[in-house]
């Protein structure tokens, strides 16, 4: 080896080792365009390093005009997933709090950054000061990189006041605490109530780490209105001379469906703030808060003259029918379709009380649209029923009227829906309608015999079933299967008859299995699907949402009971009585934790991981 070619390699060595690492980028958060005088805004900063290794040592920001507090640092770590290599990133995000004290454009930055003994600049910002009058007082828009974090940006200062009530004399505990708030306490069966569930922090601003646990009712239908406390502003309010920044959680709606009094089971959630300002308490995750449970008095409708006869107890709110019958002209025996929609606020009722009309029967209704949801804090939906009625006597006959009675909460007395169902016209059966559903033969029918109703499609192909009504019929003699008895079961009993019907039994095993390998897939849920899409297109919250629907439909799989909305105990137990062994049942409850921590916390684990774990717990309980 030559002294030249050693020479060379050995400087290339040097010139390899001595490269400077790669330079760190930064990512500047949203600000708005317009910003009160005298209120504050957080300006963040987010320092990726590639290596991973290197701190940010140093930081400064230069605003005129303003008020500058900080800066403040935390550490952030995140997966990311580039052409199937997974790497592990960590950052550095850095805040300032800044208060504009004159009128006019707010110049902010460059801001700089000392990282592995390198400078990193960034571009100034510039916003506009305006009169506090002319801005909302609104959240600053959130991090595009910081999806769950609430409270590091969250400044009691730049909120308003609370209303009078999340306003208290004395605090239940003077760090932190939960509290769920009913719109009412004394309501009727089948009124709504709304309760409102808020968190109330001391110490500064906090984020919720865990999302809010679903409450145990009893004998109630409960639907959740907000889900996550970045959708609701936050207020203010002083108590026992303690300023509390106050968080609305979650709100959920609840019906009752009987009398008595009710409990709605306590809540809780799982908060942190800056640093130690909220200790841990109940969890290694941070303070666990517990709301007391709700006591509700359940009574019956309101009696008295104005009450109707026909109304049915929890039918209440407000609601419209509409009817469509059809087809208004057929034959006696035959069947007419009746269609109800039911609209309007409040729980929908699942029957109606029929008019009783001579000549007609009514059929049990079949439901084929039924849609309730919560808008602006009430219980709207839509309902469809159809009725088959069967026309039993000739002439015009008149349907009547379709009646609803309810109590209306909001005008405190009864009211009726009603809709008019017009009138049918039913003529007599025809001797060719009687007799076309005889096979033609020459034969005299000498024996008679009953014949059965067979369902029919009118000639309008409206899919309304007929019945034929019943007559005497001629019995006929059939054919028989095969002409010569004798040959034909020596032709199946042969080796050739056997081998034919033999393959012929396996094609039709196989086109059966087909079959129902197609139906099964036509009826497999899609949450996979858009589980699989979501994962694809790199949505790490619409994945986590369809990862814990995913959750939920296995463990119904499993237990073959409804586990959606269960509290961690009411899950516990149901898991127990499904024969689940303790083990599993704490690794299934840690897994469901796990979800609510990446959704509504700052866990960042990467959803095709859990994706795989979710599958090797429900593969096992199967195997068991």
């Amino acid at each position: 080896m030559s002294p030249a070619f050693l020479t060379t390699t050995l400087t290339l060595l040097c010139l390899l080792f001595t490269l400077p690492a790669e330079a760190a980028t930064v990512e500047i958060s949203r600000l708005p365009a317009k910003v009160g005088l005298n209120q504050t805004l957080v300006f963040e900063a987010k320092v990726i390093m590639e290596d991973g290794e290197s701190e940010v040592s140093a930081a400064d920001l230069k605003v005129k005009n303003a008020t500058v507090q900080g800066p403040s640092f935390r550490t952030q770590q995140e997966l990311r997933i580039v052409n199937f290599n997974t790497s592990r990133i960590r950052s550095t995000v850095v805040s300032w709090s800044i208060r504009p004290k004159e009128l006019g454009n707010l110049k902010i930055g460059p801001a700089k950054f000392v990282v592995a003994g390198q400078t990193i600049q960034t571009q100034s910002v510039s916003i506009e000061v305006v009169n506090a009058t002319q801005t909302a007082q609104r959240r600053r828009p959130r991090s595009i990189f910081d999806i769950f974090d609430m409270g590091q940006r969250l400044v009691p200062q730049a909120f308003p006041e609370a209303g009078p009530e999340l306003q208290l004399e004395k605090a239940p505990n003077p760090i932190a605490f939960l509290r769920a708030i009913p719109s009412k306490r004394e309501l009727i069966v089948g009124e709504s109530v709304l309760v409102s569930v808020y968190a109330y922090g001391s110490r500064g601003p906090f984020q919720n780490l865990t999302g809010l646990s679903d409450p145990e009712v009893d004998d109630m239908l409960t639907w959740s209105v907000v889900d996550g406390a970045a959708q609701e502003t936050p207020r203010t309010t002083t108590i026992d001379d303690q300023e509390f920044l106050i968080l609305k959680m979650r709100e959920f709606l609840f019906v009752p469906l009987s009398t008595g009094e009710k409990i709605i089971g306590s809540l809780d959630t799982v908060i942190r703030g800056n640093g130690r300002s909220y200790p841990a308490q109940g969890s290694s995750f941070g303070m666990k808060l517990i709301s007391p449970p709700l006591e509700l008095t359940v009574g019956p409708a309101p009696e008295g003259p104005s009450r109707p006869d026909n109304f049915v107890e929890g039918t209440v709110g407000h609601f419209t029918l509409k009817s469509e019958v059809s087809p208004r002209s057929l034959e006696v025996g035959d069947f007419a379709e009746v269609r109800i929609s039911i609209q309007g606020r409040g729980r929908l009722p699942s029957q109606l009380p029929l008019p009783e009309v001579p000549g007609i029967e009514w059929n049990p209704p079949t439901i084929r649209k039924d849609h309730s949801e919560v808008i602006q804090g009430e219980l709207r939906g839509e309902k469809s029923l159809t009725y088959l009625i069967e026309a039993k006597e000739t002439g015009r006959i008149e349907l009547g009227n379709l009646q609803l009675s309810y109590f209306d909460p909001k005008k405190g007395k009864y009211s009726q829906a009603r809709t008019s169902l017009g009138s049918l016209l039913v003529t007599a059966a025809t001797q060719d309608d009687r007799l076309g559903a005889l096979p033609h033969s020459s034969s005299s029918p000498a024996k008679t015999a009953e014949s059965s109703s067979l369902p029919r499609v009118d000639e309008k192909g409206t899919g309304l079933s007929k019945l034929e009504p019943q007559h005497k019929a001629a019995t006929l003699r059939r054919p028989p299967l095969w002409p010569f008895k004798s040959s034909f079961w020596i032709l199946v009993l042969s080796f050739p008859g056997v081998a034919g019907l033999t393959l012929f039994a396996r094609r039709l095993f196989h086109l059966g299995a087909h079959y129902r390998n197609r139906a099964q897939e036509k009826k497999r849920p899609q949450t996979q699907k858009q589980l699989a899409l979501a994962l694809d297109a790199g949505d790490m919250k619409l994945s986590l949402k369809y990862l814990d629907r995913l959750l939920n439909e296995k463990l119904e799989t499993l237990v073959k009971a409804p586990v959606g909305g269960l509290g961690s105990e009411t899950l516990r137990r149901t898991l127990e009585n499904a024969g689940f062994p303790p083990h599993d049942v704490q690794q299934w409850l840690e897994f469901k934790d796990k979800i609510n921590a990446n959704r509504f916390g700052t866990a960042q684990d990467d959803p095709s991981l859990l994706l795989k774990e979710l599958n090797r717990l429900a593969t096992r309980k199967v195997a068991r």
